[in-house]
């Protein structure tokens, strides 16, 4: 009966009801630098604006752990991310992805690393650390873990140094070991602090900055190198026409992004550098 229904319509000059296949999702990946249950409400109207513009839906992935997003782009399984600095150094000795923008936060693409203690703690540097337990962010991130372990080794080392250490995994999480007590100090981004400071003044009361350290560039988004020119192209401009959009400047703000910029790969090599060295010293300690 569906077949003579079929017939009759083409016969009649009647359209048949259709509908376009959907383009495949966009899998966005966001790293852990704010634990997923605080990221995860923040990146959703990015997610959703960018899917409007680029007409097909976009998929928010996240992981705990750095790495882990990172094996999901390098398998091919993220179409883009967003890293910390230390994340995409770790992209870049894998080849797993190619920088797009880089954004743009408190009028700068750099930011910093904090020491954060409790208030009235007695420790006002590093070489107050002596003894005492720190806890780092991910073994992947510049600020919360290659930067305070680069400049432990000015004490014989973290290990040498320090009573004793642990990995929260976010940046946030790191700031509540140290509000709770559980360590005496974290070493956090800078953006982190700031976003807290601003939003969600309780989480860090009674916690003080001791240390800053100089600037470091702010990773780029990343695309998976498996990504076609043209879905890259569309990207791109989506986020550029974003950030000079009314309502794409409010969900941006939400990130404390002001816009984004071309990435300059060689600005990067300093801290790719430091990177590379803080991973081939703690292969080699015990």
């Amino acid at each position: 009966m569906r077949l003579w229904a079929v017939v009759g319509m083409v016969l009649l000059g009647v359209a048949w009801p259709w509908e376009a296949p959907s383009a495949p999702a966009l899998r966005l990946g966001v790293a852990s630098i704010l634990s997923p249950e605080v990221a995860r409400p923040l990146y959703l109207p990015l997610a959703r604006a960018l899917g409007d513009r680029l007409e097909r839906p976009v998929e928010l992935v996240q992981r705990f752990g750095y790495g882990r997003l990172n094996d999901l782009l390098a398998r091919g399984e993220l179409d883009v991310a967003v890293l910390c600095t230390g994340g995409y150094c770790d992209v870049v000795n894998r080849g797993g992805g190619e920088p797009l923008l880089v954004p743009v936060m408190g009028g700068s693409p750099r930011y910093r690393a904090l020491l954060v203690v409790r208030r009235g703690s007695g420790i006002g540097s590093f070489a107050d650390l002596e003894g005492r337990t720190m806890v780092f962010t991910d073994p992947l991130s510049l600020t919360g873990f290659v930067y305070p372990w680069a400049r432990l080794k000015e004490f014989g080392g973290a290990r040498r140094w320090l009573g004793d250490y642990f990995f929260s995994r976010s940046h946030d999480r790191s700031l509540r070991c140290v509000a709770l007590g559980l360590a005496d100090a974290a070493c956090v981004d800078s953006r982190v602090w700031g976003y807290l400071v601003a939003t969600r003044p309780h989480t860090v009361a009674g916690l003080v900055v001791v240390a800053r350290s100089e600037e470091f560039p702010i990773a780029p988004l990343v695309v998976s190198k498996r990504l076609s020119p043209e879905i890259r192209f569309e990207l791109k401009r989506a986020l550029v026409a974003l950030a000079r959009d009314g309502e794409g400047q409010m969900i941006l703000a939400q990130l404390g992004i002001d816009g984004f910029v071309d990435p300059d790969p060689e600005g990067y090599a300093r801290v790719l550098d430091l990177f590379r060295r803080v991973e081939a010293e703690v292969a080699r300690e015990p």
